[in-house]
């Protein structure tokens, strides 16, 4: 299975989804398992897209006063807390210390799209409720401090040290995926030696795959993913560009087509996009990377540009691993697209730090992009573990302080993500009264193993501000070092190396 919390778990075959996601890249991460049923040659796989939280901020917690609430920042290893609180740092004051402030919570629950997810059981201290058809759930007499736990297709989310009263939680899936092929036909394209063909669909809650190197000679069988009901409207981006040959980079931008289709899961369609050659505005966009003074893991350095589509298609046109820091793309103009260029720094597998920036056009100057540090793990480093084992990380100077802690049962594919601003977990957190809980095995089985990680979303100060009213994925975070959805902010995206751990037999 895949180290990131996307893996495994969504694959072509129709079927109810459960938050995960397949091999998302060429390049696996360690432990990742195939997943796909059949996904034509060329493709990069297809992924489902999430909502980019963009380094957009909510609009802050509650005014109500924190009286003996401690201090939920990074780092902070104190003791448990009161009220029925699940993680480390919530609230709750020791000894005389007043009673915390009470207030009603009405908060939201969506997926990496921004789509409400209904019945889903959500508890905050004793009080267990679910999610209304509109993703709505409301507890009253809530501590000023909080934390917040849910279970969403078998896995555990734990929000911790909440103040606000309006909560967004976002998760990565919670909705039934769907897929189906459509043969796409490439009318009237020419491709020379130096010619680059590539695919690109884009849908509301869907996937943003490419089809690269196409030919001219047949139809190609596209797969379409997306999540929800069994209907869905897409629209199908053929673009040809002709490439450097030494370099690879683009010199000029040669057909371009677009084409809406109305898709019904299982029943596969057909389409034809018309490729004949015609003129295309382009021009260059320019800036500077500035790259890590201490290499982040293997320091391999990449940068990318990809046109993006308000469809939420996306194709990539530049991969380049660069040699010096300022850069010089040629990009086309191209009806309701955008330009976005990201750069990252370490690997696949981790360590790597991800910078992007959306919305420009040719022409454009980028500026400069400073690619930041993940964060780093502590402890445990492999070995055994039980559920009041310590987990330790150390944060990134370039992040401002809230996390999402991750761990990935090699075995079910069952995770763990947990939102906090600490970098120092005394035990594990419990879900919806032990509804998720480690796996152990018995007697002489081999033992269970899981992976866990650290991944930042853009630089959040607190958990307040990433559960904010547009939730905090960064359009990144789904297939690494590929944009999915039809978001488009400014933004960073990190994660650490991975550990593997096994859990100690019952």
């Amino acid at each position: 299975m895949n180290r990131a919390y996307l893996v495994g778990l969504l694959g072509l075959a129709a079927c109810t989804s459960v938050l995960g996601i397949e091999d998302l890249h060429e390049e696996s991460r360690p432990g990742s398992s195939d997943g796909g049923d059949g996904a034509t040659a060329g493709s990069s796989n297809p992924t489902a897209g999430k909502t980019n939280n963009g380094g957009k901020t909510g609009d802050g917690g509650s005014n109500e006063p924190t009286a003996g609430a401690t201090d939920a920042g990074a780092g902070n290893d104190s003791g448990g807390s009161s009220g029925g609180s699940m993680m480390l740092g919530g609230a709750g004051g020791e000894g005389g210390a007043p009673e915390p402030v009470l207030g009603k919570v009405t908060g939201k629950l969506v997926d990496r799209f921004g789509v409400p997810i209904g019945s889903v059981p959500v508890q905050i201290g004793e009080t267990l409720v679910s999610t209304n058809d509109k993703g709505v759930f409301t507890v009253d007499d809530v501590p000023a401090t909080y934390d917040v736990s849910l279970l969403v297709e078998g896995d555990g989310w734990v929000y911790q040290g909440l103040t606000r009263r309006d909560p967004t939680l976002q998760v990565y899936q919670g909705h039934p995926s769907h897929y189906v092929y459509v043969d796409v036909t490439s009318d009237k394209a020419t491709l020379g030696t130096n010619d680059q063909l590539t695919l690109s669909a884009g849908m509301p809650t869907g996937t943003s795959d490419e089809y690269t190197d196409i030919g001219v000679d047949s139809s190609v069988s596209y797969s379409l993913e997306w999540e929800g009901g069994t209907t869905s409207t897409s629209t199908i981006h053929g673009l040809e560009w002709t490439m450097n040959a030494t370099t690879k980079l683009p010199t000029s931008y040669k057909a371009y087509d677009s084409k809406p289709l109305a898709v019904m899961a299982g029943v596969s369609a057909s389409l034809t996009l018309n490729m004949a050659p015609k003129v295309i505005a382009s021009g260059a966009v320019t800036g500077t990377v500035t790259p890590r003074a201490t290499p982040i893991g293997s320091g391999a350095r990449n940068n990318s540009v990809f046109v993006r589509f308000s469809s939420g298609a996306s194709v990539q046109v530049v991969d380049q691993a660069p040699t010096v820091d300022a850069f010089s793309y040629l990009v086309p103009t191209l009806p309701d697209s955008s330009i976005t260029v990201a750069a990252w720094e370490g690997s696949y597998e981790g360590p790597l730090g991800m910078v992007h920036k959306d919305g420009l056009s040719s022409g454009a100057a980028a500026g400069t992009l400073a690619i930041p540090a993940p964060p780093k793990l502590l402890k445990p480093l492999g070995g055994t573990v039980d559920e009041t084992t310590p987990f330790s990380f150390q944060g990134s100077p370039d992040n401002a302080g809230a996390f999402v802690v991750i761990l990935n049962s090699l075995d079910t594919g069952s995770h763990l993500f947990i939102v906090t601003a600490q970098q120092k977990l005394t035990h594990l957190p419990s879900v919806v009264d032990g509804a998720w809980t480690l796996e152990h095995a018995s007697g002489g089985a081999a033992p269970i193993e899981y992976q866990w990680w650290v991944e930042t979303h853009g630089s959040f100060a607190t958990v307040d501000e990433m559960t904010g009213p547009d939730g905090y994925f960064d359009e990144f975070g789904v297939n690494y070092v590929t944009p999915v959805g039809i978001h488009q902010h400014d933004g960073t995206y990190t994660y650490s190396s991975y550990s593997i751990i096994t859990t100690k037999n019952q």
